[in-house]
């Protein structure tokens, strides 16, 4: 839930189970959001994968839109186009730099 004011901190947790190779991990993202008017929010996040030697940074743009129904549990839909950029140093291994897009949506209460 966002707070009164034009600036707020935000935390996501991604949970992840790859196949091959076989692992499970967490990406923990907190990160400070600035809302921009008219339903925008810009932001930036930490990125850190648990457990590995990945971390980066998540640059990010949200577009809201309330929903008509004031006693409903749901209160917002929303899209949010992500740009995840992280830098991987494994011990014995190559290092990488990948840097992908990533879109979401949902609906904030």
């Amino acid at each position: 839930m966002k707070g009164q004011g034009p600036v707020f901190v935000d935390f996501e947790f991604v949970p992840a189970v790859n196949q091959t190779p076989h692992e499970n991990t967490l990406t923990i993202d907190p990160g400070v959001l600035f809302t921009l008017g008219h339903g925008f929010t810009g932001g930036l996040r930490a990125l850190f994968d648990v457990p590995s030697s990945r971390v980066g940074f998540v640059p990010l743009l949200n577009k809201s839109w309330k929903l008509h129904n004031p006693n409903g549990f749901f209160k917002t839909f929303f899209v949010e186009l992500d740009v995840p950029v992280k830098f991987s140093r494994p011990p014995g291994g190559p290092a990488t730099n990948p840097v992908t897009l990533a879109t979401q949506c949902g609906f904030g209460f």
